[in-house]
């Protein structure tokens, strides 16, 4: 119910905005033309613009007219992210006294759009929210796992919605990407229709890419409408791995194709990457502080570039083999993640620094670690007992495709490994004992198949095993030559040796 009353808010709010930009529009010749010329800027770039305009002009009811106008064409305005501007009129010209508003009976639905949307923009840090899983428990929708985090706030009765939602579900079977985490959040009080809803439109989803956590606050504590200014469904939000609002107001087509070109901003920066290191080889510390340091000068000034390009170049040095690259990105990651907090949200920091703590274990060069792990037998054995002139490390679970894909890659070099004095030692992850042995039973004998049966041997703190399959190459003397490599980096590695 209170959504229905927010929502009727909502309407009266559209009309009067509409009624009042029919007056305001034609207030000078070539206006809309003019903020037509604005719209592919950033929204700071159209703000600093808009106020320069009404500045110049000389007296308070032509700036009242004007600045009427912008609000009216940019609230309305197709473009994602343009309520913005609205929102920064509305602060900085009518809410802050320094102009009057042209229809005093409706400052305060200006006002109620202002604490309704101040939150949520694009760009900003995505509010907290705290909300109820339809399993009974309380999930912080910050903390989702991926690197996209959807936010859809749907109604079961609501006729948009009931286009949209199947819609999403579709996305969510189809999608193969980096992972996203999507929160369904239902607006609605009624639990039995919400659980039926549910398994009806989202209960054969199984993807790999997507984790779906239904969510719902029956009694609003969240205050998820105001955080997000959610006064009508279907609302939709993207938030980026840094819980920065990436768009807002999409729908499922919109939302394609940002995530289209968020995933080839991400390529293209790899690919720039790549091309500045070939060009600089051979590459070591001070090619790497050089680089980062020249990124910092361009990109300190915008936050938004500043977070894309040092999370994207930490990345790209900590997936590069190699020991300059995999000790370049704890560097990078320590001075230009850590040591720069103010661009960064709390979660993405811990994050990074759980990483690095992890990252900086096992790096080439080092002694591997050692622990104790159950062998076929059910015999506690030494991870690090009976190495050979190299050793493959090869860390893996059952039910991961890309793990089998490996599997029959490696059994298939096993004459060439065997030439090479290699001994392929496999790491099970997993907690499926009988999946496990089964496992061992199709794949080569001279293999060495361990497992940490108890969970204790501190596996998961000495060795990066988050995601699977992973490789570490040894030598004889149990150094460290290549760490987290797939199978193609891995013979790349073998044939050099």
């Amino acid at each position: 119910m209170k959504l229905r009353v927010i929502s009727l808010v909502f309407v009266l709010v559209i009309g009067i905005f509409s009624t009042l930009g029919q007056n305001t529009a034609k207030f000078h010749k070539g206006i809309e033309e003019y903020f037509d010329s604005l719209l592919h800027y950033p929204t700071d770039t159209i703000n600093s613009r808009i106020d320069r305009l009404i500045t110049a002009l000389p007296d308070k009811k032509e700036q009242a007219k004007v600045a009427g106008a912008a609000f009216d064409y940019f609230y309305g305005s197709p473009v994602m992210g343009m309520e913005a501007v609205s929102l920064h009129i509305a602060e900085n010209w009518f809410l802050n006294g320094k102009l009057e508003w042209a229809n005093p009976e409706s400052w305060h639905l200006l006002y109620t759009f202002a604490e309704f949307n101040r939150s949520s923009m694009i760009d900003c840090d995505a509010p907290e929210l705290i909300l109820e899983s339809i399993d009974g428990y309380m999930v912080n929708i910050l903390k989702g796992d991926g690197q996209w985090k959807i936010l859809y706030f749907y109604d079961d009765k609501c006729s948009t919605c009931q286009e949209e939602t199947p819609q999403l579900a579709k996305f969510a079977k189809e999608y193969s990407g980096p992972r996203i985490t999507i929160f369904a959040i239902y607006t609605q009080g009624n639990r039995r229709e919400w659980a039926e809803y549910v398994k009806r439109i989202f209960g054969d989803i199984s993807n790999p890419d997507v984790i779906i956590l239904h969510l719902w606050d029956p009694e609003v504590a969240s205050s998820y409408h105001m955080k997000y200014g959610v006064l009508s469904t279907p609302s939709m939000f993207l938030i980026d791995r840094f819980n920065v609002i990436a768009g807002r107001k999409l729908n499922c087509e919109a939302l394609c194709r940002l995530l289209e070109v968020k995933l080839n901003e991400s390529n293209e920066f790899r690919k720039l990457f790549a091309n500045i290191f070939a060009s600089m080889e051979p590459v070591d510390k001070e090619v790497i502080d050089q680089v980062a340091e020249t990124f910092y000068r361009r990109t300190a000034p915008d936050s938004t570039l500043y977070r894309e390009t040092f999370h994207e170049l930490y990345s790209f040095l900590k997936n590069t083999p190699g020991a300059p690259f995999q000790q370049g990105a704890l560097d990078i990651g320590r001075t230009y993640i850590l040591g720069k907090e103010t661009y960064w949200s709390k979660e993405y920091l811990d994050y990074t620094s759980f990483d690095i703590r992890l990252s900086s274990t096992n790096l080439p060069g080092e002694k591997a670690s050692d622990l104790f792990l159950t062998d076929i037998k059910g015999r506690e054995r030494r991870l690090l007992q009976g190495c050979s002139r190299y050793t493959i490390l090869w860390f893996y679970t059952i039910s991961c495709e890309e793990c089998r894909k490996e599997a029959l890659t490696l059994a298939e070099k096993e004459e060439y490994l065997r030439k090479k004095g290699i001994k392929v030692k496999c790491i099970y992850v997993g907690e499926d004992e009988e999946a496990w042995r089964d496992f061992q039973k199709k794949n080569p004998k001279k293999w060495v198949y361990l497992w940490d049966k108890t969970g204790k041997s501190g596996l998961d703190t000495l060795y990066d095993v988050r995601t699977v399959p992973q490789i570490y190459l040894l030598d004889r003397k149990k150094l460290v030559i290549g760490r987290e490599l797939g199978t193609e980096h891995l013979f790349e590695l073998l044939n050099t040796l």
